[in-house]
C-alpha cells in the first residue's frame, strides 16, 4: 500500500494520542485497583499479571512471524499469499491459545490464574485483529478499539472488583475482550480463505519463533524487577514497586506507537528495496524525535507523580522514592525500540537474542544480592537503570555498525544520552528543602522546566527534521487554518 511521510505523521500522532489516553485510562483503573484493594492485594493481582504478561507467548511467534512476513509479501505484490498466510495464522493461534487454557486447567491452577490464561486466549485473538488493522493501514480504527478495550476494561473490572476483589477484575478483563473482539470484527474487511498449510506454519514460525524470543527476552528484561520483587521482597513491597512502575513507564508508549507505524513503513521499504541503506532514515529520524520528545514526558511524569500519590495514595508514599529512577531508566529502554525493529526487519538477531539474555541474568543476579544483603527496594531500580542503558547502548551499536565506525557510533550514543539532563534536574530538586511550600515549589520548577524542555525541542526539531514543521501543517489543514 503507498504510503507518504504526511500520512505516516497523522497515523502516528493520532495512534500516539489513542496510546497516551488508553494509558490514563489504565492509570485510572491501577488507581481505583491500589485504592480498594491495599498494597498486599494490590501486590496479588500484580504478581498474577505476571502471569497474563507471560501466557500471551503461548502464541509461540505466530503474530511476530505474520507481522514480519504478510507486510513483506504485500510490498511484493503477492496478496493471495499474504491472506493464505493470514489464514494459516489464525488457525495457529487459536490452537496454541486453546492449547495454553487446557493445559493450565489439568494442571489446576487456581481459578484467578485460569482465569488470567482464558483472558490471554481472548487477547491474542484481538491482537490478530490490530495487526489486520495495521497491515490494512487502519491505524486510528487500532487506535480506536485499543483505547475501546480499555474503557471496556475499566468499567467491567472495577464493577466486579467491588464484589469479587482480584477475582472479579480477571472476570471483568475477560468480558472487556469478548465484547471489544466483537465489535472490531465489523469493521475488518481483509479476507482470507479457510486454509491452512503446515509448510505456511513452518515459515512463521522459522521467523516468527526467533522474534517472539527477542520480545520474550525483552519483556522478560523489563519485568525482572517486578519478577524479582515478587520473589524476594514482601507482598507491599509489590504493591510500592507496581504504582511507581506503572508512572515511570509513561515514556515507553510513544516508540510503541512509533513502532506501530515506522516498523511497518520499515518491512514494507525493505520488501521494496532489499537496501538496508533505504531504512536509515527512520532510524536516524525516530531516534532525534524520541530523545527529546520523552525527556518531556518523563518531567511531566515525575512532576505529578508526587501530589498525585501524596493526596491520591498515601499508604503508597514509599513509591516516591522508585519513581524518578525508573523514569530514567525507560529514557533509555525506549530509545532502544526503534533499533530494535530496524534490526528484525534486516533479519540481524542472533546479538539482540545474546545482549537481552545477559542482562537478564545479570539483573537476575545483582537483584537477588539486593534482596539477600537486605538493601532497600530502592536499589532495584538503579540496577534496572545500569541494566537499561547496556542495552541501549548494545542495539546502538548493533544498528549503526554498518553505516558508521565506532568512533562515530560512540559519539551518537552519546548525543542521544544528554537529553536524559533535564530528568535528572527535576529528580534532584526533592534533595533540596524549599521550606513550609516546598512541594508546590518542586512541582512548579517542574512544570517549569517541562515547558522549557518541550519549547526548545520543538524549535530544535523544527530545524533539523521536517517531522515537527508536517504536524503544525496536518494541525492546521484539520482546524482550517
Amino acid at each position: 500500500m503507498p504510503w507518504s511521510r504526511k500520512k505516516a505523521i497523522t497515523d502516528i500522532t493520532f495512534v500516539t494520542l489513542s496510546q497516551y489516553l488508553t494509558q490514563f485510562i489504565l492509570i485510572l483503573r491501577g488507581f481505583i485497583f491500589a485504592k480498594f484493594l491495599g498494597p498486599e492485594l494490590f501486590g496479588v493481582y500484580s504478581a498474577i499479571f505476571l502471569f497474563y504478561t507471560y501466557g500471551v507467548y503461548a502464541q509461540l511467534g505466530i503474530l511476530d512471524g505474520l507481522w514480519r512476513l504478510v507486510p513483506y509479501f504485500l510490498a511484493q505484490g503477492d496478496e493471495a499469499k499474504g491472506r493464505n498466510y493470514l489464514s494459516t495464522g489464525f488457525w495457529a493461534l487459536n490452537f496454541f491459545g486453546l492449547t495454553f487454557v487446557f493445559l493450565v486447567f489439568i494442571i489446576k491452577l487456581n481459578f484467578i490464574v485460569l482465569l488470567s490464561a482464558l483472558a490471554v486466549f481472548f487477547f491474542l485473538n484481538f491482537s490478530f485483529m490490530l495487526l489486520k488493522f495495521q497491515i490494512q493501514h487502519k491505524f486510528k480504527l487500532l487506535g480506536v478499539y485499543q483505547t475501546l478495550l480499555s474503557i471496556a476494561d475499566l468499567i467491567f473490572s472495577s464493577i466486579l472488583m467491588f464484589k469479587l476483589h482480584v477475582e472479579g477484575i480477571y472476570i471483568g478483563m475477560n468480558l472487556a475482550l469478548i465484547l471489544t473482539i466483537l465489535l472490531a470484527n465489523k469493521n475488518l474487511n481483509l479476507k482470507f480463505e479457510r486454509h491452512f498449510d503446515l509448510f505456511e506454519l513452518k515459515e512463521i514460525l522459522k521467523i516468527g519463533f526467533v522474534n517472539l524470543l527477542i520480545g520474550f527476552g525483552l519483556r522478560l528484561l523489563m519485568t525482572m524487577d517486578k519478577f524479582s520483587v515478587a520473589n524476594f521482597f514482601d507482598k507491599a513491597s509489590m504493591g510500592f514497586y507496581s504504582v511507581a512502575y506503572s508512572i515511570g513507564m509513561l515514556p515507553f508508549f510513544i516508540p510503541m506507537t512509533l513502532n506501530q507505524v515506522i516498523g511497518q513503513r520499515m518491512i514494507e521499504e525493505y520488501g521494496r528495496t532489499k537496501e538496508v541503506k533505504s531504512l536509515k532514515i527512520f532510524l536516524d529520524e525516530s531516534l532525534i524525535f524520541l530523545s527529546f520528545v520523552l525527556p518531556f514526558v518523563s518531567i511531566f511524569a515525575i512532576a505529578f507523580a508526587e501530589p498525585f500519590i501524596i493526596l491520591l495514595l498515601p499508604k503508597y508514599l514509599y513509591s516516591l522514592k522508585l519513581v524518578d529512577k525508573l523514569a530514567i531508566s525507560f529514557y533509555f529502554i525506549s530509545l532502544s525500540a526503534i533499533p530494535l525493529t530496524f534490526l528484525v526487519t534486516i533479519n540481524e538477531r542472533k546479538w539482540i537474542i545474546v545482549s537481552e539474555f545477559l542482562l537478564i541474568g545479570l539483573l537476575f543476579i545483582v537483584n537477588y544480592v539486593i534482596a539477600k544483603s537486605s538493601l532497600e527496594l530502592v536499589w532495584i531500580t538503579y540496577a534496572v537503570l545500569v541494566a537499561y542503558f547496556l542495552y541501549f547502548i548494545s542495539l546502538i551499536y548493533l544498528s549503526y555498525r554498518k553505516f558508521y565506525d565506532i568512533l562515530k557510533i560512540f559519539n551518537l550514543a552519546l548525543k542521544l544520552s544528554l537529553p536524559v539532563f533535564p530528568i535528572f534536574l527535576v529528580f534532584s530538586l526533592k534533595f533540596i528543602n524549599f521550606g513550609e511550600w516546598g512541594n508546590l515549589v518542586k512541582f512548579s520548577l517542574r512544570i517549569i522546566i517541562g515547558l522549557i524542555w518541550i519549547s526548545f525541542a520543538i524549535f530544535y526539531l523544527k530545524r533539523k527534521t521536517v517531522i515537527i514543521s508536517q504536524m503544525i501543517q496536518i494541525i492546521r489543514e484539520r482546524v482550517g487554518l
